[in-house]
């Protein structure tokens, strides 16, 4: 009844917002959105998610490669040299050398994934550029022998990436060779799949 009696004396308004407080609104909402997008850097989110699409790809081609070796016993080495550094790799606005098209032929990948950027590509030893690339060369010195192991990688965008090569193990120490006694020395932005694995690798190391 009292509400009813305050309604009826006027008591109670449903009058809207003033001009001022819709400006006030819209330049508070103004303020927050600036504020998140220099929180969030839109480049930064880009960027991120082309390095989550490069380990997703580089996994495929890695499940790829294992099954092969199951069928055959031995991994592709098309781009393997003696004493090596022959690596392949999906590069300057290219795709993966013709030799490692055996994983489509065979039916054991219906696409060979590039790089989202796939710019250039100079050596496994440094970035001068975003591409994939795969190592299976011969080199005794670290144990390495053409078809037998295989490292597939890529070089990642965030720096802050912790499974990024130079981050591994705090950037103390890197994953090994063959051998397991000799760091891999590629660039420290390299993110890489082996198919072997050692008991002295850094924490993180695939």
């Amino acid at each position: 009844m009292l509400y009813l009696r305050l309604m009826w004396e006027g008591k109670f308004s449903s009058r809207g917002f003033t001009l001022v407080e819709l400006l006030l609104v819209v330049g508070l909402l103004g303020i927050l959105s600036t504020v998140a997008l220099v929180a969030v850097d839109p480049g930064a989110r880009i960027a991120q998610a082309r390095d989550v699409q490069r380990k997703a790809d580089l996994r495929q081609i890695a499940n790829a490669l294992d099954t092969y070796y199951i069928d055959h016993e031995e991994y592709p080495h098309p781009c393997a040299l003696v004493q090596g550094f022959g690596e392949c790799a999906s590069a300057n606005l290219s795709q993966w050398p013709a030799e490692l098209n055996v994983l489509l032929e065979e039916g054991y990948l219906k696409t060979l994934a590039a790089d989202p950027v796939n710019n250039a590509f100079a050596s496994v030893f440094q970035t001068n550029g975003l591409s994939y690339f795969y190592v299976s060369w011969d080199d005794p010195s670290v144990g390495a022998v053409a078809g037998k192991y295989y490292i597939l990688g890529a070089f990642l965008e965030r720096d802050d990436d912790p499974l990024m090569l130079g981050n591994l193990g705090g950037g103390l120490s890197r994953p090994k060779w063959p051998d397991c006694s000799t760091d891999i020395g590629f660039d420290g932005r390299a993110y890489l799949l082996r198919s072997y694995q050692c008991p002295n690798d850094p924490e993180g190391s695939l």
